[in-house]
């Protein structure tokens, strides 16, 4: 094996080996919480998260993704400041609108439920902001081993849900020191990696007359994301009610724990897409024949052991109503990981609104088909109208991405 396929094959090794890490200790965490809290009580929470998942763009300020597309370039690192600079204003943003949303919510409980998951979104999208800014430096081994801290701040989580009475809000503070434990770790790491990390304005203007619309159209995604993901909580809420939310968010979580691997294997292969010196049709087939076998070895898992694995977990004949649709997530869990690499291609492309455009799409097809097959079909009517309205979706937004990034990679050679 040569030097640049063994150091790939590193990267891509640490990648998934921290994520599994990572995403084993929250699973296992909410594993635990949903017995604890009783698939009614966990519907409350789900529905307080999917609330606080909206204004996730605030906090995320379309600067995840760029920041990974601008520090993969040579002599990005100097932007490493300003970018900081901007998500920490976006925080101050994300905070100032939810403590309104909270004021106008009018009940107590329910506004200091909607604050924790507030909190635990913005710790996400942190987490999220710093992890790639480490791929985009090639320091994925270390990022991997900051997932220590993570499995750490899950079992802390899980200690405290043990030893006082099980409430929503507690549950929300639980899971929230995971992320607060892995910004920590993180934040450690980059102070190592020897990058400027006093936040600065400097430049920003310039910045974001060349990257505003990219930025404008990251958190369009962001906001179409949330969408079409808490759509399906929306729906089992309105007309199943909060048990039923409880237990299609417990059938949710254990299967699509699995899409972070997606995430984390389509955003290594970033760079490589944007090296200059790659042939461009050989880099995509590598790409897509790496996702493609990820997304069918989480389809066959989920199909094999997904429905036993959830029967062992959750052990309350309230959640018992949603193995059912294991099966179906599984099918919607494989769309999911080939639609984030089409994502990715747009994204290089420079082409992000055209995806938009069919997720918007996908949107709309999947609340019109909710209204229709939720009320008959109950948590099955949830997981076709997933199926029905981001397969089609996968396919248009595979051939378009693929064909832009080919299109791309030849002008950008010229």
């Amino acid at each position: 094996m040569s030097d640049g396929s063994h150091s790939v094959a590193k990267t891509v090794f640490a990648t998934l080996s921290g994520e599994v890490m990572g995403r084993a200790a929250l699973l296992g965490l909410n594993f635990f919480v949903a017995n604890r809290l009783g698939a009614g009580r966990y519907g409350q929470m789900g529905i307080l998260l999917a609330a606080a998942s909206m204004l996730q763009p605030l906090a995320d300020m379309g600067l995840t993704h760029l920041a990974l597309r601008s520090l993969s370039e040579t002599g990005g690192e100097h932007r490493f400041p300003l970018f900081l600079a901007l998500k920490s204003a976006g925080s101050l943003l994300f905070f100032l609108v939810l403590a309104i949303w909270t004021r106008c919510l009018g009940v107590e409980v329910s506004a200091l439920g909607f604050m924790l998951a507030g909190l635990f979104i913005l710790l996400t999208t942190w987490g999220d902001f710093f992890r790639q800014i480490l791929r985009a430096r090639h320091m994925a081994v270390i990022e991997s081993w900051m997932r220590l801290a993570f499995i750490a701040g899950a079992c802390a989580g899980a200690v405290l849900m043990a030893t006082l009475a099980p409430t929503p809000g507690l549950a929300l503070v639980c899971i929230s020191i995971a992320p607060l434990s892995l910004c920590i770790g993180y934040g450690l790491a980059l102070a190592w990696s020897g990058l400027p990390h006093m936040p600065s304005l400097v430049g920003a203007g310039s910045f974001l007359h060349q990257n505003g619309m990219v930025s404008l159209g990251s958190m369009t995604y962001l906001l179409l994301v949330a969408a079409i993901m808490r759509l399906d909580v929306w729906m089992v809420h309105h007309f199943l009610g909060s048990t039923a939310t409880g237990a299609w968010l417990s059938a949710y979580n254990l299967v699509y724990a699995g899409a972070f691997l997606a995430q984390g294997l389509a955003s290594v292969a970033i760079p490589r897409l944007m090296d200059p010196s790659s042939s461009p049709a050989r880099v995509l087939w590598k790409v897509w024949r790496l996702q493609i076998g990820l997304a069918g070895g989480l389809f066959l898992g989920v199909q094999v052991f997904g429905p036993r694995v959830f029967q062992l977990v959750f052990r309350s004949a309230d959640f018992r109503t949603a193995v059912q649709v294991v099966p179906l997530l599984g099918g919607m869990l494989a769309v999911s990981t080939l639609v984030v690499l089409s994502y990715f291609l747009f994204l290089v492309a420079g082409r992000l609104w055209s995806f938009l455009s069919l997720l918007a799409v996908a949107v709309c097809v999947k609340t019109c088909l909710g209204f229709v097959l939720v009320p008959r079909f109950g948590l099955r009517g949830v997981a076709w109208s997933g199926l029905l309205s981001e397969g089609p979706e996968l396919l248009a937004a595979a051939w378009w991405g693929s064909r832009l990034y080919l299109d791309w990679r030849r002008k950008t050679a010229v």
